[in-house]
């Protein structure tokens, strides 16, 4: 897990919402690089995006933000630097860019009380906060050998305007070496955000999210398969106050395959009754000793009004 207290670079699985079309290619503005110097420390393994599938945020010349799923990582590497902080390296529109993120970064935007590293660097806002219910600092994980994480990069004008934005989850911890024989039960959880095809300004377009604390997976390690499902799903969209339950469940079915950086998993989510217009891609890895835990990330689309879905999902073996 990334531990602001330690010098670590580990895989990271990842989804996120990227800024699609150049943001900064069409101000004519410089994309900031950090200028402070590197890490040091020893690292541990070989940084690797394992996974990653993004929505496009960008305004457009009639004021509407739009939103299109993309193909490309946005962050690539996440390592400690030692010091009480750590880096977050971003990928936007195809250049990387290293963001340091001291320890005292974390609560620095004076506008908001969220608990949340922030850092402005010319024109750009960065931001990065853990999603899980021990959210005090990053690495307080409700898991035990991974966190999840949402990292935020908003692009703005000289007016303070948002031009464009790369936001959405990754997923970092220590990966399992060696899978263990036969068959193992899974129980956990998973949220998404739901975001609209077409939003106005200022926010970046979201409708709402989804959630449920119901999710079982099945991962059969000598067929190489993935099943299982995700009961009590709930809704909540803008301007609600409370969740309210969802007619229909999710089906998982998928493969294990192993990968450069570990053992992970791809499936598909299939969804029935008010659910049955979603198209689900689950992708994650199996982490701790013996597969004790599983963590990824979600991407989809409704086919009946284009929304778009980014969220993460992580249970432990029972």
């Amino acid at each position: 897990m990334l531990r602001p207290a330690k010098s670590i670079t580990l895989p990271i699985a990842a989804a996120v919402i990227l800024s699609g079309c150049g943001g900064s290619a069409d101000n004519g503005s410089t994309a900031p690089t950090s200028t402070e110097p590197p890490p040091t420390g020893p690292s541990v393994g070989d940084p690797e995006v394992t996974s990653g599938a993004f929505v496009g945020v960008q305004l457009s010349s009639s004021g509407m933000f739009q939103s299109q799923l993309l193909d490309s990582p946005t962050v690539t590497q996440a390592e400690g630097d030692g010091a009480g902080g750590f880096d977050i390296t971003y990928r936007i529109d195809g250049t990387d860019r290293t963001i340091r993120f001291a320890e005292s970064d974390y609560g620095a935007n004076p506008e908001d009380d969220f608990d949340l590293y922030y850092k402005e660097l010319g024109n750009w806002i960065y931001t990065v906060e853990s999603e899980t219910p021990r959210e005090a600092r990053l690495g307080d994980s409700e898991f035990d050998h991974f966190d999840i994480y949402f990292a935020e990069a908003y692009e703005t004008g000289d007016d303070a305007s948002l031009l464009s934005a790369a936001v959405g989850y990754f997923v970092h911890g220590t990966p399992t070496q060696t899978l263990p024989a036969g068959t193992a039960e899974y129980s956990g959880r998973f949220r998404a955000k739901l975001i609209a095809p077409v939003s106005l300004p200022p926010t970046t377009p979201s409708s709402g999210w989804l959630r449920s604390s119901n999710l079982t997976l099945t991962l059969d390690f000598t067929d190489s398969t993935v099943s299982g499902a995700i009961d009590g799903v709930e809704t909540r969209l803008r301007g609600q106050r409370s969740y309210e339950p969802v007619a229909g469940r999710f089906t998982i079915d998928g493969m294990i395959a192993e990968s450069a950086s570990g053992p992970g998993l791809r499936a598909d989510m299939t969804g029935t009754e008010d659910l049955v217009t979603w198209d689900v891609d689950m992708e994650g890895r199996v982490f701790g000793p013996q597969a004790a835990e599983v963590g990824g990330v979600l991407t989809g689309t409704n086919s009946a009004d284009d929304h778009k879905l980014i969220g993460y999902f992580g249970a432990a073996m029972q």
